[in-house]
């Protein structure tokens, strides 16, 4: 499957999809190894000649610098001096004031990852800086912010820019795009490919805690579609130390609703018993039960849940739905609002829902195998509604589905692993 080919960000441009694909390609072969981003001219200096459409043969009369020279300068081969940036940006008509931004974009890019990560409310200075400039590392900036905003609206011509750009940027420039091109693609359910951005990213490591704690989040969320809970663990825990640093506390409030929301789908059974030795929480007692729910119950499991007045009510209304008693099941549904669930629960909360209507269970578990990006790329519930849907077809001795269902939810869990357990 080609990179990014379910990708709409211009409805009905076809061409950005091709070009994106293409670009991608190169800058996996053409990035060279930095151990820190040279933050040089060369870029805006390429952009604003060819904007211009001027050729090297003309800048060089107007500025009697050779033209392997000039074409050295523009591809970052060699600094410039201020002198001879002076006389190029004359030639050229650009504004002195991005002649010094151009110098120190590496404190932009930091106030870019402080937007990305929510670090202070004020970037009034960074619009400014945007609104300013017209060369590819402000449109580098705004594409960045929207994307992992996901608000994309009108950047069709920032990413066509973007894409024709990558051979002048630096390896960090690149890295920066990549991961704005991998957040966008996050929010549109497209895992797969936001996760390959991220392996072109390490590929070519860049020296930047911001930088890196970005891409680390992002790595998160995709390693909760796996279930496989010693790598999630394991990064959950880098995590919340990274985030403690930075004093991030909104970020590790999110990282902990994730981990909480999926650790009772895929821890072992002994973890949550160490926990209660140390403490008897309700929320800890919760997810144990819900931990033993996912593994196997019987009445004596679904009784010790109802009668317990520490389980909470989301758990307690599984446990009614299990044994059948959909009124008990709506009262403790009364208690919590659906909309302050996790996603994961939510899916789990509206099949329940759904599954007091039997003539729409097979046409639903079908859909939402078939169609829900989420499900799909998500081992839990894939799992979850392959299991349920091979019951439903047994009941109805409709064997020849049932194993067709099984064949699929197999590739498809297989799929997941290759894409998504990252070292």
């Amino acid at each position: 499957m080609p990179l990014f080919s379910t990708i709409d960000f211009a409805k009905g441009k076809e061409n950005i999809k091709v070009k994106l694909e293409k670009q991608i390609k190169t800058l996996k072969m053409q990035r060279r190894k930095e151990i820190e981003p040279q933050q040089m001219l060369g870029g805006t200096l390429k952009y604003h000649r060819r904007k211009q459409k001027r050729t090297l043969n003309e800048i060089s009369k107007k500025t009697e610098m050779s033209i392997s020279y000039i074409s050295k300068l523009e591809n970052n081969v060699i600094q410039m001096t201020y002198k001879n940036a002076r006389r190029l940006f004359d030639v050229l008509n650009i504004k002195e004031d991005v002649l010094i931004y151009s110098k120190n974009m590496i404190e932009w890019y930091d106030d870019l990852f402080d937007v990305v990560l929510e670090l202070g409310e004020d970037h009034q200075k960074l619009k400014r800086f945007i609104e300013s400039r017209d060369d590819y590392q402000s449109k580098l900036i705004d594409f960045t912010i929207k994307a992992v905003k996901n608000d994309l609206k009108g950047c069709e011509m920032h990413l066509t820019l973007l894409i024709n750009q990558v051979d002048t940027m630096t390896m960090f420039e690149s890295n920066i795009l990549l991961m704005a091109i991998a957040n966008y693609l996050f929010h549109q359910q497209d895992y797969k490919y936001a996760s390959e951005c991220i392996d072109l990213i390490k590929e070519t490591p860049v020296k930047n805690a911001k930088f890196n704690l970005w891409v680390d989040l992002l790595k998160y969320k995709l390693s909760l579609l796996t279930g496989n809970f010693t790598h999630i663990h394991k990064l959950y825990q880098q995590l919340t130390n990274e985030c403690l640093k930075f004093e991030l506390e909104h970020i590790l409030m999110d990282i902990r609703n994730d981990y909480i929301a999926y650790r009772p789908f895929i821890a072992t059974e002994s973890y949550f018993e160490e926990l209660m030795e140390f403490k008897k929480h309700p929320m800890i007692v919760s997810q144990h039960f819900l931990n033993q729910l996912c593994r196997n119950y019987d009445e004596s499991l679904l009784d010790s849940i109802i009668f317990n007045e520490q389980c909470s009510p989301f758990v307690c209304s599984i446990a009614y739905w299990l044994s059948g008693d959909y009124d008990n099941m709506d009262k403790q549904m009364s208690m919590f609002c659906p909309n302050q669930l996790h996603k994961l629960e939510k899916h789990i909360y509206d099949y329940m829902v759904l599954s007091k209507h039997p003539e729409n269970i097979l046409p639903e578990l079908r859909k939402r195998l078939n169609t829900d990006p989420f499900v799909i790329n998500n081992m839990i519930l894939l799992h979850l509604y392959g299991e349920l849907l091979i019951q439903y077809y047994q009941k109805n001795h409709k064997y020849k589905d049932a194993i067709a269902i099984w064949e699929y939810v197999k590739e498809a869990k297989s799929d997941i692993k290759k894409h998504f357990y990252k070292n």
